[in-house]
């Protein structure tokens, strides 16, 4: 799938906090850090919802991953990677329209 389709499954506000609140630039690869899971969060929520390596539970408020897979982590910063200069350009077109 393209990157640009891919983007696009994730709703305008959270493509917003992401760069807002600089969560893939902080984060850290690790299953404790609180940027990364909000990274598998949106990822499992969104852009690949029925895959079932993503799948995981909130507990306590904070997301639990079923499989902690290291390399699958890994995996999926990789792919926000690829992702990330489609949603930084996303972001700017949306700002732009916004101030028209």
């Amino acid at each position: 799938m393209h990157l640009t389709t891919l983007a696009l499954t994730i709703p305008q506000k959270y493509r917003t906090e992401l760069l807002e609140k600089n969560h893939y630039y902080k984060a850290v690869i690790s299953f404790t850090d609180p940027n990364m899971m909000w990274l598998w969060f949106i990822w499992a929520n969104f852009v690949e919802p029925s895959n079932q390596l993503y799948a995981y539970k909130i507990v306590n408020g904070v997301v639990d991953v079923n499989d902690k897979c290291g390399v699958c982590l890994q995996n999926l910063y990789k792919k926000w990677t690829a992702m990330m200069p489609v949603i930084v350009e996303m972001e700017k077109e949306y700002k732009l329209l916004q101030n028209l």
